[in-house]
């Protein structure tokens, strides 16, 4: 995980992610107040270190291996911006 933040700049501000399966494209759009944080906890759960809700995307993770997903950071904004970029994010990547 730590070679993950040294090939991109995840920093520890509110924003808005994005993780992707290589497998198959689909993908989770997240939020946070706090994105190197939740990434982080993320990923930590994956292997059964935290305890954030178990999602289903953990379970994806999980099965296909992190050397299949990909991280990107869609926008860092304003906390009171999070639940509405969040749900524009879900939206448009739907498509």
């Amino acid at each position: 995980m730590e070679n993950t933040y040294k090939r991109i700049e995840i920093k520890p501000e509110p924003g808005i992610y994005k993780l992707t399966s290589l497998l198959n494209g689909k993908c989770y759009v997240g939020k946070s107040t706090n994105v190197k944080n939740r990434i982080t906890d993320h990923f930590k759960s994956v292997v059964g270190i935290t305890s954030i809700a178990d999602q289903a995307v953990h379970h994806a993770i999980r099965k296909e291996g992190f050397w299949n997903w990909t991280i990107e950071i869609i926008t860092y904004c304003d906390k009171d911006k999070l639940n509405e970029l969040e749900k524009y994010y879900i939206e448009f990547f739907k498509g």
